[in-house]
């Protein structure tokens, strides 16, 4: 049995490298209560968004003043994909305006056992223009995808934002249930007959 072969994972450690340098600068005013973000006593703070938009980067680099509305995801079935993006507001800069964040980011599978393990990666570093409590896109995404012989069950996606300027440190963690076809279908026929035919969270 494979100890580390559990899904179909990459991470894009730098968006500029994969030619999206334009994602690290769009940024975006919160919403007040339709935000779910977890902050520091500095005020520094951040969030996952699961999501199975593909065109994710697309929404992101919306024109300035347009807020993007992705579709977050809680379950997925084999075959499907979703990307996991870190998002952060308020960081510490220095003098120069400049803003310097890592990331420690864990996939573990529902067993407990880790299936991705990245520490300091680079998710900001640059001069940033603009009010610093926008939200911002870090530099690392997740991309995962699950293939057959993938366990089923929740997993878990945990990620600690570390700004080196204020030393703050923000923790942050997701679920995402990874199931069967037929049981996506299912609870698909259920959720339509009691719900709107489609669901989004705003930011």
């Amino acid at each position: 049995m494979e100890t580390y072969r559990t899904c179909i994972i990459s991470l894009i450690l730098l968006l500029y490298m994969a030619g999206v340098p334009a994602l690290a600068n769009n940024t975006f005013k919160m919403k007040g209560e339709t935000l779910d973000y977890t902050y520091t006593n500095t005020g520094f703070g951040g969030r996952l968004i699961v999501t199975s938009d593909l065109n994710w980067k697309e929404k992101w680099n919306t024109p300035s003043g347009r807020i993007p509305s992705f579709t977050e995801k809680e379950r997925i079935g084999l075959g499907e994909s979703i990307a996991v993006l870190i998002l952060y507001t308020n960081p510490a800069v220095d003098q120069t305006n400049r803003i310097n964040i890592f990331c420690d980011i864990r996939l573990k599978q529902p067993d407990g056992q880790i299936s991705l393990e990245q520490k300091d990666v680079v998710c900001a570093n640059e001069q940033i223009k603009g009010d610093t409590r926008n939200i911002r896109l870090s530099y690392a995404v997740l991309d995962f995808s699950v293939d057959v012989s993938d366990p089923y069950g929740v997993w878990t996606i945990e990620v600690k934002l570390k700004d080196e300027i204020s030393g703050s440190e923000v923790y942050l963690r997701r679920f995402l249930e990874v199931v069967n076809r037929a049981t996506v279908a299912s609870l698909a026929t259920v959720s339509m007959s009691s719900l709107p035919a489609q669901t989004q969270t705003s930011l």
